[in-house]
């Protein structure tokens, strides 16, 4: 598919942020999130288990549509921004990857994530860490990466303060500023080899996928739709994962 018809496919297929259902379904998610005990649930996706938090994201059909379509090489070296519960860090250890950096700026995803990285025997080449940044100038690690994946936050919202700090189970599913912005401004800064080193990303017809998609090829990617996802014909969501690469 062109890139012209791509765009216009993902313009026909917007639907608005705040529309009645969507904002039940997101305001359901929400309340999952914040109930989850203390001490941890145990959930199963794609048939196998892994434990969430409070606050945590739960993997969604986003994930699973990533999962399904990431294509990761023997021994190449990932990192998983916003990793949530660290189901796609550890599918991408399970696909060949060599290493795997995971971030979240929630203290409750990370420890998930490491806890469900050791449940799986993956904690040797996990590296779970709290932090915001995504591929910043200041990245600790630059030019080292082959992969970076993205399923990151699509509606953009205000997110209310808990105390003094931003609440984190919102965090996980609003934004101020998109994040896949900054991540397309900044990714050449930690991708490898160009004409291999690439990125796949989640959207969602609620989000902001157009502008996104305008703003990768303007600098210069190439972006490919690698699968589409509806939780049920009914559902107004659609879900999308894109692999986003420069030529050489």
């Amino acid at each position: 598919m062109s890139f012209s018809n791509l765009l216009r496919k993902i313009k026909r297929e917007h639907v608005h942020p705040f529309m009645p259902d969507l904002i039940r379904m997101r305001e359901g998610m929400l309340r999952q999130m914040r109930n989850t005990r203390f001490e941890g649930e145990k959930i199963s996706f794609m048939g196998e288990e892994y434990v969430v938090f409070p606050d945590v994201f739960r993997p969604f059909y986003d994930t699973e549509l990533m999962v399904e379509c990431m294509q990761i090489n023997a021994g190449e070296r990932v990192r998983d921004l916003g990793t949530g519960s660290g189901v796609l860090a550890i599918q991408a250890m399970k696909k060949g990857a060599c290493h795997v950096i995971a971030t979240d700026i929630n203290p409750n995803a990370v420890k998930a994530a490491t806890i469900n990285a050791y449940l799986h025997g993956l904690s040797y080449a996990i590296d779970t860490r709290r932090e915001e940044g995504i591929c910043h100038k200041t990245d600790e690690y630059p030019g080292v990466y082959d992969v970076i994946l993205a399923n990151l936050p699509f509606t953009n919202f205000k997110v209310r303060l808990d105390g003094k700090n931003l609440d984190l189970a919102e965090r996980a599913v609003y934004y101020r500023q998109s994040p896949y912005v900054n991540l397309i401004n900044n990714a050449h800064l930690s991708l490898r080899n160009p004409g291999r080193s690439r990125i796949y990303l989640a959207q969602a017809n609620l989000g902001d996928a157009a502008e996104v998609l305008e703003l990768a090829h303007s600098k210069g990617y190439n972006v490919e739709l690698l699968g589409e996802k509806r939780p049920h014909r009914k559902d107004p969501r659609k879900f999308y994962c894109f692999e986003v690469k420069k030529e050489k």
